[in-house]
């Protein structure tokens, strides 16, 4: 029987221990790091926490949801209005109030105003009709307009 030699045996294998060691090493490392970067929990954000200050989220009942929500994504500006428009009765109860989709129900919308109107969106009977307005402000669409070139062209005769 042979007699096997333990530093002979350690000599072949060294490379083998060695690239062990550094597997356990990086592996220990990768999940400690992949433990540090975690996704960090992300708050739920409740419309009622975002309201200015003298403001109100009035929820409605809209007559044209189906079109509202195939033109809005979360939030748009709308101009407000009471009664059918197919009635000469209808009329603009309010203009140019932001709209917001419920987060937690999208075929639900409530407009935010100002305290004093809601009082007055109130007193209306529903359901209402909206038309969407551009986001924009007055004051960023006359900047655009100022902002962009504009060409001239003269009148040669002829």
């Amino acid at each position: 029987m042979k007699k096997i030699n333990i530093k002979t045996l350690t000599q072949k294998n060294r490379p083998l221990f060695i690239a062990f060691f550094i597997f356990i090493a990086a592996f220990i490392l990768l999940n400690k790091k992949s433990d540090d970067v975690k996704a960090p929990s992300i708050e739920k954000v409740y419309a009622d926490t975002l309201i200015p200050k003298g403001f109100v989220l009035v929820p409605i009942e809209l007559s044209n949801i189906d079109t509202i929500s195939a033109l809005i994504d979360q939030y748009g500006v709308i101009d407000l209005y009471a009664g059918s428009p197919s009635e000469r009765g209808s009329r603009r109860i309010a203009g140019k109030i932001k709209i917001l989709r419920a987060p937690l129900n999208p075929q639900q919308y409530a407009v935010l105003v100002p305290e004093y109107l809601s009082k007055d969106i109130m007193k209306v009977a529903g359901p209402f009709w909206a038309v969407v307005q551009n986001r924009k402000t007055d004051v960023e669409q006359k900047e655009e307009v100022l902002a962009k070139p504009i060409a001239i062209e003269y009148y040669k005769g002829g």
